[in-house]
């Protein structure tokens, strides 16, 4: 992704709704939330692989994608960016029930999930 500066108010108000709509800004802004995961001890890809599942099943029923989210085997740690599947915005409330399901999972021993922040600007 490149470092796209975050848009001015005097820059959004020159763009038309079909500009707005295609740089994903104003009304149409995109956000999502950085995910951050330590794992109680290091993990193989066999105890891997059904917390990414559930995971990723749980991100999908609040309609939500994962992006990152994997490293070097064992695994001790991994971070992601959580954004919404299609066209859109992630809610407070999605955000928390994944932050829910990972707080069950025995093998997570810590989760920190950053503020909602534009997906598109500001990197």
């Amino acid at each position: 992704m490149t470092n796209r500066p975050i848009p001015s108010a005097t820059w959004l108000h020159r763009l038309n709704l079909r500009q707005r709509k295609k740089l994903r800004v104003g009304e149409h802004r995109e956000t999502g939330f950085e995910l951050r995961l330590v794992f109680s001890e290091a993990l193989d890809a066999r105890a891997y692989m059904p917390v990414w599942e559930g995971l990723r099943a749980c991100a999908r029923e609040e309609g939500l994608m994962l992006v990152g989210l994997g490293g070097q085997l064992p695994l001790s740690e991994t971070d992601a960016f959580v954004c919404s599947e299609g066209p859109g915005t992630v809610s407070e409330e999605a955000r928390q029930a994944v932050l829910d399901w990972l707080k069950t999972q025995a093998s997570v021993r810590e989760v920190e999930a950053g503020p909602l922040k534009d997906a598109w600007y500001g990197w």
